[in-house]
């Protein structure tokens, strides 16, 4: 067992954590601090920052204009549509919904991948998508009923909004995705991001509670985790990670997010235990256990052909990281 090996788990470990307790943070944030609009715009802007600063330190790399207008478009749909329905559906649900939504984000990635672009799916994938169906059924049935101004059941659907548009992204980006580093990838996704979100958020300035003489650092703290932590080195953290374990080793991680976000949801007063969360849970995490593991379960020849495809959608599923594709390195990988 190597250092960049032991290295690589701890990496890819401290970024789901931070991902998922970034869900409700993101709930304090809107419900207290701050609009959709101006979350995207000032969470755009300050990794549009961070990433330009740190491409400074690992030279410029030249992006084709013909790349970069796929690039604008995908992040606008990868990034901005997705991100903003994302944010707004927690207005309306608690983190623990949305959590597990985002969770199906790699099956519905394989499923639209199959859909549309003719990529097999095996019988294995197939009752992987049917359990994490079954349980975010359970989780829609036994939404509880409105109150205090929510709306679970818009909520959960803006949730699945977002995670379909991410993996259109994901789908279409692919050949762009493995030209160009991950940071240079990103950088461009939150540029254009931003010139979208820009005025927009800047028209709504004046709505915005953090950016008023009513601000507090408890409001100012959550948005610089959002920027910092949540983004930028979570971003750099995954790739990091990806270089020294293969995907069904990442994919095991994908469970921390959830189970981070509900318990930090729940600490928080966000949320309460409710008894069928745990059988929904189950579900949409078996569900995506057996389809992240699917490549292992094919016959020898059928593996050696599609193994890149599917390692690629499965690293790419990783819930709102755009550019994760780029990183495939097998060579350098251990299991």
């Amino acid at each position: 067992m190597t250092l960049s090996f032991i290295l690589g788990h701890l990496s890819v470990f401290l970024a789901n954590t931070l991902f998922g307790l970034n869900i409700p943070i993101t709930k304090i944030l809107l419900s207290e601090w701050i609009t959709p609009t101006g979350y995207m715009t000032l969470r755009s802007a300050g990794a549009l920052l961070l990433f330009f600063l740190a491409q400074c330190f690992m030279g410029q790399e030249k992006v084709a204009p013909r790349d970069l207008l796929k690039i604008a478009a995908g992040g606008l749909v990868g990034f901005g549509i997705s991100q903003y329905t994302n944010a707004l559906s927690l207005q309306y649900t608690t983190p623990v919904y949305v959590s597990m939504v985002i969770f199906m984000t790699p099956m519905l990635t394989m499923f639209l991948a199959a859909l549309l672009l003719g990529e097999s799916l095996s019988v294995r994938k197939i009752v992987g998508v049917v359990l994490s169906i079954g349980g975010a059924a359970i989780m829609i049935w036994h939404v509880p009923a409105n109150s205090n101004g929510s709306n679970h059941l818009l909520g959960i659907a803006l949730a699945f909004l977002s995670i379909i548009a991410f993996s259109l992204y994901l789908i279409s980006m692919r050949a762009v995705a493995r030209k160009y580093s991950p940071v240079t990838q990103t950088k461009w996704v939150f540029f254009f991001t931003f010139i979208f979100m820009a005025p927009i958020g800047f028209h709504n300035l004046d709505e915005q509670k953090l950016l008023s003489s009513a601000w507090e650092w408890s409001g100012v703290l959550c948005m610089l985790y959002v920027i910092i932590f949540a983004t930028f080195i979570s971003y750099i953290l995954m790739p990091f990670g990806m270089r020294h374990l293969n995907a069904t080793s990442v994919s095991v991680y994908f469970n921390v997010q959830p189970i981070v976000a509900t318990l930090v949801a729940i600490a928080f007063g966000q949320d309460s235990f409710k008894p069928e969360l745990p059988l929904a849970a189950v579900l949409v995490l078996a569900g995506a256990y057996i389809v992240s593991t699917a490549r292992q379960a094919q016959s020898p020849s059928k593996s050696q052909s599609q193994s890149q495809t599917l390692e690629q959608t499965i690293e790419e599923a990783q819930p709102h990281i755009p550019s994760l594709a780029t990183v495939t390195a097998p060579s350098a990988r251990q299991n």
